[in-house]
Order: structure tokens, then C-alpha cells, then sequence
């Protein structure tokens, strides 16, 4: 399938760490990049009911539920025919250090409302209330963990979130609130639709805690990584369809990179 966006993540800058510039001064984008987004969307001139056209209306509830019938669909044979692959790694968590089989965050969800995200725990119990990012070499991560982590296996309990209405297989990732104050523009424009399992982003940046240098990690992925994530994310936003969606699914399931512009 042929695609026009550019899904290669731009390199992780260590050097400008500690020039003395704040974390949180700007956004993900350019200005242009913000204004080319607010006109498409309407986002600076709310739209009217009588400026919205009847049948334009319709179209978009009717691809809306047909997404979210896919969805739910795809959530629960995958729930029904991962059955035992769950078994085996609650026990594998399990055997491991007898804690908890699963953990439950917090995230900012469509028109950010909070939800609780699942996932299979990969840290260890005592270890799940520390910071929410990880490095290459997190002692927290247990063994069990790191191999879930590795094989994105921990992300499966999500297909719950499916099912309930949190989220949706394609979309961004969902994130801490902290995080998503930081940039309010790009998830206003993202946040429309529930978050997702996979995406653009979340190929491009399939091990992302691979791309840390030194200094500090969340300075690290304020600056840089984030940015990068939400640019791929509003892109593939404005072009996205129904087939692109398959192919990001499948792209998923098969270990496939992130498609790269031709």
C-alpha cells in the first residue's frame, strides 16, 4: 500500500540537553505547521450546524460506527483467541515475584476524559508508582517484563480498553495528564477520537527506550521524543482512512517497520 508519510523518527539529540533551555517552553511544531493544521480542521472558526452540510454529518457518524463496530470486533475475537497466550503470561508474572498480574494508570482520553489504561505489569511491585518512562536499562523492569516489553505483549490487557470504549485500535497513544498539558494544541486535535493501541507513532518509535542518551529521560522525551510522536500523529490524522488503518494493524501484529515515504 502506498503511503506519503514520513515515518522515519528524527534522531534523538543528547547535546542540547543542558544548554539551559526549558523543557516545557514550546510545542511539537512549527507555527506553520499549527496554522496548516487549525485550517483544516476548522479549529480556529468553530464550525455552525448551519455550516456543516446534512450529509457531510452523516458520512462521519457512519464511518464513525463502522470504525468502532471494527474495533470492537477485532477486540473481542482478539480477547477470545489470546485466551491462553494471557494464561501463560499471568503465570509467567506470577511465578516471577508473585505480585499483581496486571496494572491500571491513569490516562487522558477522548475530549480528555480521564480512563484507566491496562497492561500486563512489567515492573516490579513495589516499583509501579515511580516514574511513568523507562530507560534501556531500568532496574525496575523484571525479567518476565523486559521480554513482554520486547514482544509489546504487555499492551494486549488494551484490547480491554477496546471493548469498553476507551480507545481504538489506530490512534495516539494514550498519556499521563502531566504530559498531555504540555502540548494542548496537538491532542485538542487528537484527543477528538479516543486514543489507540498502535499507530504511525508507536511503529516509528517501536523501541523507543533504545532512543535515550544521556542526561536526564524525560527531558530527553519532552524535547525531542514526544515532538517527534505528536508530528507523526497529526499527520497521519489528516490523511488517515480505513485501509491505512489495516495496514498499521497489520504492520503491528507482523513485528513490520513503520512505512517511510517514497
Amino acid at each position: 500500500m502506498e503511503t506519503t508519510l514520513d515515518a522515519r523518527p528524527r534522531a534523538v539529540n543528547s547535546n542540547s540537553m543542558h544548554q539551559g533551555s526549558p523543557i516545557f517552553s514550546t510545542s511539537g511544531l512549527a507555527a506553520g505547521q499549527i496554522a496548516e493544521f487549525a485550517a483544516a480542521l476548522r479549529l480556529d472558526q468553530p464550525r455552525t450546524a448551519a455550516e456543516t452540510p446534512t450529509a457531510h454529518i452523516a458520512a462521519e457518524k457512519i464511518v464513525a460506527a463502522a470504525r468502532r463496530g471494527f474495533d470492537v470486533a477485532c477486540a473481542a475475537i482478539g480477547l477470545v483467541f489470546l485466551a491462553p497466550v494471557f494464561a501463560v503470561i499471568a503465570a509467567a508474572i506470577k511465578l516471577e515475584d508473585g505480585g499483581p498480574v496486571f496494572y491500571a494508570q491513569m490516562r487522558v482520553g477522548k475530549e480528555f476524559k480521564m480512563f484507566r489504561l491496562f497492561k500486563f505489569r512489567s515492573m516490579s511491585a513495589v516499583s509501579t508508582e515511580g516514574a511513568v518512562l523507562t530507560g534501556p536499562d531500568d532496574p525496575r523492569v523484571t525479567r518476565v517484563g523486559r521480554y513482554l516489553r520486547k514482544c509489546k505483549l504487555d499492551e494486549l490487557p488494551q484490547l480491554l480498553n477496546v471493548v469498553r470504549g476507551d480507545m481504538q485500535l489506530v490512534g495516539v497513544r494514550p498519556q499521563t495528564e502531566r504530559f498531555v498539558e504540555v502540548f494542548p494544541f496537538e491532542y485538542s486535535v487528537l484527543l477528538q477520537e479516543p486514543p489507540g493501541i498502535t499507530g504511525l507513532a508507536s511503529l516509528a518509535f517501536r523501541h523507543e527506550e533504545q532512543m535515550f542518551g544521556p542526561g536526564p529521560i524525560e527531558q530527553q522525551y519532552l524535547e525531542h521524543i514526544l515532538p517527534e510522536k505528536l508530528r507523526l500523529a497529526l499527520e497521519y490524522h489528516m490523511k488517515r482512512t480505513f485501509l491505512s488503518d489495516i495496514e498499521i494493524i497489520c504492520r503491528t501484529v507482523l513485528g513490520f517497520k513503520s512505512p517511510a515515504r517514497r
